[in-house]
């Protein structure tokens, strides 16, 4: 992400990883055209813009999280981590079909959970607070019968009490949308 260096414009990192932009309100109307500014909110005489940044681990370790768990019985493996976003794969065979032979609704809810429980645990210190599933959201638009699915989650809105994630499923081999979710997460302190 790259930010134009404007006068009288203050910057900088909040510990939970959020980059807080501050500027006078003449200036916020130049900033607010870079379509990757969303988020804004205005405080006393100056607005500011919140970004959360994902904290970046290997794979090898998001993946070890899934030891013993769903994730692991579902073959959910997470792919790849973003500044905003998690990927993470999960195949289509006989333990996430339904009675017909396709993928089944619960397991593509499974990994809309999987993947927005992960993407909030890389956004809190794990020593003061932890995530969990408030309400899960799964609009299925399409079927697999085999092979295997890639979710993408995007963090929506990420706040002290609760963060959204919009989740989306494709079939890997077409790329087709096959499933459309939205996870609510709730923050609860230790």
């Amino acid at each position: 992400m790259a930010f134009v260096l404007i006068p009288n414009v203050l910057y900088g990192f909040r510990s939970t990883g959020c980059v807080v932009i501050k500027q006078k309100y003449k200036y916020f109307l130049r900033l607010l055209a870079d379509q990757s500014f969303k988020g804004w909110k205005h405080s006393g005489s100056f607005r500011y813009f919140c970004y959360m940044l994902l904290r970046q681990i290997s794979l090898d370790q998001a993946n070890s999280l899934n030891r013993n768990t769903l994730m692991e019985q579902l073959g959910i493996e997470c792919v790849e981590i973003g500044n905003d976003f998690v990927v993470a794969t999960m195949p289509v065979d006989h333990r996430t079909h339904q009675p017909m032979g396709l993928l089944h609704g619960g397991a593509s809810a499974a990994l809309i959970e999987s993947i927005g429980s992960m993407g909030s645990t890389l956004l809190l210190d794990l020593t003061k607070e932890y995530p969990v599933g408030l309400e899960v959201n799964a609009n299925h638009v399409g079927s697999v019968k085999s092979g295997s699915v890639k979710a993408i989650g995007k963090i929506v809105h990420a706040g002290r009490k609760t963060h959204l994630w919009q989740v989306d499923i494709f079939d890997q081999a077409t790329n087709k949308l096959v499933c459309t979710g939205r996870l609510t997460v709730m923050i609860l302190q230790r």
